[in-house]
């Protein structure tokens, strides 16, 4: 009798690099959504309802509020350092960051988030993939299931601790948690490109 495989629910570290290795290549408008789906958990619905005034970098929390979380519960979701570090790249590449705008893209958002994925070879996208991603890292690198409880919205904490417990190593999460923003080109780089300078490669 053959073994069943465990059922595939989280991105491995290498998909979320190369996820957001070809977004920064020339789709920098959908890298602000990518980012708050993997390193904040927040549902992709949820993600398109938010503006970057529900943004707090100052005090480190992104506020979900009721009309835009699909609980219709207001929370507050933190801001883990690698995503501070996204946030301020996103500010030095000049992204607009202004108060009311949206997060995401409204035009054509789900057809180009899929094209993104098959350029990416996730064709084959295991559902709520990002988050689930978010919840096993989080959950391997900390102890506190009620604080993941709450950000992520759930009721009750028995959902974390059943999918995902152990879906991923503490090695593999501590790993996750280090995919940084790409390092900034030196000038040499620039002047030797002759372009502006995009870096492909992400940090660990």
């Amino acid at each position: 009798m053959t073994a069943l495989k465990p059922r595939r629910i989280v991105l491995s570290n290498k998909e979320v690099e190369t996820l957001l290795r070809v977004t920064l290549e020339g789709h920098i408008d959908l890298l602000p959504y990518q980012l708050f789906c993997i390193f904040a958990g927040i549902r992709p619905k949820e993600v398109e309802r938010l503006v970057w005034a529900n943004v707090d970098v100052q005090e480190g929390w992104i506020h979900v509020p009721e009309e835009a979380s699909k609980t219709g519960d207001f929370r507050d979701v933190r801001i883990e350092p690698v995503l501070l570090r996204w946030l301020k790249y996103l500010k030095q590449r000049r992204c607009s960051m202004k108060a009311q705008s949206p997060i995401a893209p409204k035009t054509k958002l789900r057809q180009r988030l899929r094209a993104l994925r098959i350029a990416a070879g996730l064709g084959n996208w295991p559902q709520d993939a990002p988050r689930r991603t978010y919840a096993s890292c989080w959950l391997a690198a900390n102890t506190d299931q009620n604080m993941l409880n709450r950000f992520m919205g759930h009721k009750s904490p028995d959902m974390l601790y059943r999918h995902y417990h152990r879906a991923v190593t503490e090695r593999e999460a501590k790993a996750f948690w280090q995919i940084g923003p790409p390092k900034p080109p030196t000038r040499r780089a620039k002047r030797d490109s002759g372009l502006p300078g995009s870096p492909a490669v992400l940090q660990n």
